[in-house]
């Protein structure tokens, strides 16, 4: 009896794998893999590489200064150099923050990590 057990789950787990593999997340994954890393350079937001097309120009907002943290972790940020991300966000309006993130992104700027935790909640409350 236990042996039919056994075996009813082995191949319940193969028949889920299968399901997941060949539709879903797991079927999209692969295709976009498969997909030429080349975008169209037609849309702001390439479906095929997951990133921001370097054809289309940030937006800035008051925030040139930021510039000089292009290609900085997250992890090496300085107090004050946080303070001057945090100044930023403070003083722009609620409806700018999604922009401004999308700036930084395209212009190769993370941002640290309490900055952007502030950011988030403030996009999701609106």
């Amino acid at each position: 009896m236990t042996i039919y057990l056994l075996i009813a789950f082995i191949l319940l787990g193969v028949l889920i794998y299968i399901l997941k593999r060949y539709t879903g997340k797991g079927a999209r994954k692969r295709s976009i893999q498969e997909a030429d890393s080349e975008c169209c350079g037609a849309h702001e937001f390439c479906e095929k590489t997951g990133k921001y097309n370097p054809q289309f120009k940030p937006d800035y907002y008051d925030d040139e200064e930021l510039d000089a943290y292009k290609g900085v972790s997250p992890d090496d940020y300085t107090d004050e150099q946080i303070a001057e991300f945090d100044d930023v966000l403070m003083t722009m309006s609620e409806k700018d923050v999604a922009g401004w993130l999308k700036s930084l992104t395209l212009r190769g700027i993370e941002l640290p990590y309490s900055v952007r935790e502030k950011a988030i909640l403030i996009i999701e409350s609106r």
